[in-house]
């Protein structure tokens, strides 16, 4: 007992909780992801508008139907998720695709091939997880 009255007993530690190794890699390879994606996606619309003479007015389109399929490729993989029973391959799948549809971008000449790229990217890569 303390001068201000009885304390609460101190929870016992059962030893050290430790994140298993696939949940660490998982987060570093998603900050990772999360990192090159925020960059690309800042830059695409200048270099679109910029470099390519994508009109704003495109450059909004691209950007509406790019969320709108990415939520409807959310809905669609987590029914695959749960028919299967598993998330793993799902998101190995997703995380790798994101990563080769970037190196889509640095090779892009006309107009087309980001808008490719980035659909791909944004909707197959980013939502399966």
């Amino acid at each position: 007992m303390t001068a201000l009255g009885p304390t609460a007993p101190l929870p016992e530690r059962r030893g050290s909780r430790r994140l298993s190794p696939d949940v660490a890699v998982l987060g570093y390879v998603s900050m990772l992801t999360a990192m090159s994606s925020a960059m690309i996606y800042g830059l695409l619309p200048v270099f679109l508008v910029r470099a390519l003479g994508v009109s704003i007015a495109s450059v909004g389109l691209i950007e509406g139907v790019a969320e709108a399929a990415t939520s409807l490729i959310k809905i669609a993989s987590g029914a695959v998720s749960d028919r299967i029973g598993r998330r793993k391959p799902l998101v190995v799948f997703g995380y790798a695709l994101s990563a080769v549809t970037k190196t889509i971008f640095p090779i892009a000449h006309v107009s087309g091939k980001p808008r490719g790229a980035r659909r791909s990217r944004r909707h197959l890569g980013a939502a399966s997880v």
